[in-house]
């Protein structure tokens, strides 16, 4: 009563919504469907967990539908009206779900990114039936707790990323495997025995000052394998020393040779980029203009290491943005600051990936928004015009040319402030003064409001409120993922009760 409360209070103060949604199977086998609220209240994005809506038999994309209206009226909310857009995962059904409703939709870059990856260091050894709408490779990605249990930390049960993996049984590639399950076995070694980790600790705490335990990836944890590779790398010397007083140095089971060593950096160095990009996109405080600074970040990085590698990831993550980037972040970038979306608008003419709209489709898109979710009832008092100004973050800046190479091996920090720095200049917007305008003629209005606002204006009445619409579109769907793990929380400690 109070979430409905709340939302009420908002949808008569003229807020809209974005709702994330994704599909979650329990440990007894009983599948859900998770939807969560989003909306910015003073520049804070705020989310409501309005529940879990069990299914019932296959769930088509139409049942869907129906599924998520009626957990939407139960609190009064209205998916037409009242929704500026949907967040979901890559699933063959989620896909048609967002055809047959009118809010926008946006896949998840979260799992787009991870499943670039899995396109270049992963191959699936299972094909699975193309009619089949269920096994698309990002539906069902959440675990239960007992597989979760059964699994735990042996990587012998699994050999890929967590985020967003497919079901099917997805392996290392084969100029990768070798070498990962090699690291696995060392990794093993000292994680196995108490005693000898403790003679790697004597080194460690001699080079270091403290202590500095292996990693080994695990189902669980979408960055594990990075996580186990830097880790590695940073203590190789004293690894290598342990394993000469263990009489294990000249063991090929254990010992690495330069040219393996310089494979698992250039893993390291092409991983880390992906990996920051990834936890940068699942903060709460994203917005669609951050993630695709965020997202061009990566792709320059990793274009950089010039490796067969990096150029292969590359490749395939612009494949993959390219599936889930929408019209709308083309819409925001401008209304945050149309003199940089021109200045973008140049610098990525001819980028497949990354190349931005015309002024005019802009205009056309800001019309959809406003005739479907302008309510020409409301006042312009009552209108939300807050203005969203993120709060300068204390971050130094780096040079734009160093080597990645020597960040990821010297310093990881750097190259994290170096993509907050990006954030941060990518969140500077012209302010607001709310201006009188007429609903009749409204693209022609808005071609004026646009004119005022590109010529150091401010924003207009319908500008305004498309801004504040699109503001709370999210870029993953990361949000209704982190319900499922506090359900697997809640039912280990019931049972255990």
């Amino acid at each position: 009563m109070k979430v409905k409360e709340d939302l009420l209070k908002l949808k008569n103060e003229d807020y809209r919504f974005t709702v994330t949604l994704d599909e979650w199977t329990s440990g007894i086998n009983r599948r859900f469907l998770n939807v969560n609220v989003h909306t910015v209240i003073n520049c804070q994005p705020t989310d409501w967990n309005i529940g879990l809506a069990r299914i019932f038999g296959s769930m088509s994309s139409e049942s869907c539908v129906q599924l998520l209206k009626e957990k939407l009226s139960e609190f009064d909310l209205s998916l037409d009206n009242d929704i500026v857009g949907i967040t979901t995962d890559g699933a063959s059904v989620m896909k048609k779900v967002g055809r047959l409703i009118e809010p926008l939709q946006q896949l998840c870059y979260a799992h787009g990114v991870q499943l670039g990856i899995t396109d270049v260091i992963y191959k699936k050894t299972v094909q699975s039936n193309p009619e089949e709408e269920f096994e698309d490779p990002e539906l069902n990605t959440n675990r239960s707790a007992e597989e979760e249990e059964v699994l735990g930390d042996n990587p012998d049960n699994y050999d890929g990323l967590y985020f967003s993996l497919p079901i099917r049984q997805v392996d290392l590639g084969t100029e990768y495997q070798m070498i990962i399950s090699k690291l696995r076995k060392c990794v093993k070694l000292f994680k196995n025995s108490p005693t000898k980790n403790d003679m790697l600790q004597i080194y460690i705490q001699q080079e270091f000052g403290k202590t500095i335990q292996l990693v080994l990836d695990c189902k669980t944890r979408w960055s594990s394998i990075c996580n186990m590779i830097s880790t590695y790398n940073r203590v190789k010397q004293c690894v290598a020393k342990t394993l000469v007083d263990l009489s294990l140095s000249s063991n090929p089971e254990y010992f690495f040779t330069d040219e393996e060593h310089a494979v698992l950096i250039d893993l390291e160095n092409t991983l880390q980029p992906v990996k920051l990009a990834v936890e940068v996109l699942c903060r709460q405080d994203i917005d669609l203009v951050s993630a695709e600074h965020t997202l061009r970040f990566m792709v320059r990085k990793l274009g950089n290491l010039k490796t067969p590698l990096s150029e292969k990831l590359v490749s395939s993550m612009n494949n993959r943005i390219s599936e889930r980037r929408i019209k709308a972040t083309a819409v925001l970038l401008y209304l945050k600051n149309p003199n940089i979306y021109q200045d973008d608008l140049e610098q990525w003419k001819g980028n497949e990936t990354f190349q931005l709209p015309s002024k005019y489709l802009i205009r056309k898109e800001i019309k959809n928004i406003i005739t479907r979710l302008y309510r020409k009832e409301a006042n312009q008092a009552e209108i939300n015009t807050t203005v969203l100004n993120e709060d300068d973050l204390p971050l130094s800046i780096i040079a734009e040319d160093l080597s990645l190479r020597a960040i990821a091996a010297q310093n990881y920090t750097s190259l994290q402030e170096e993509l907050e720095e990006t954030l941060r200049a990518s969140k500077t917007e012209s302010p607001f003064k709310p201006v009188s305008t007429s609903l009749d003629k409204l693209e022609s209005v808005i071609k004026k409001e646009m004119d005022l606002f590109e010529c150091g204006g401010t924003r207009g009445r319908f500008l305004q409120f498309a801004y504040n619409c699109l503001i709370t579109l999210l870029p993953t769907s990361v949000e209704s993922e982190r319900a499922f793990s506090a359900v697997g929380t809640l039912q280990r400690t019931l049972d255990a009760v």
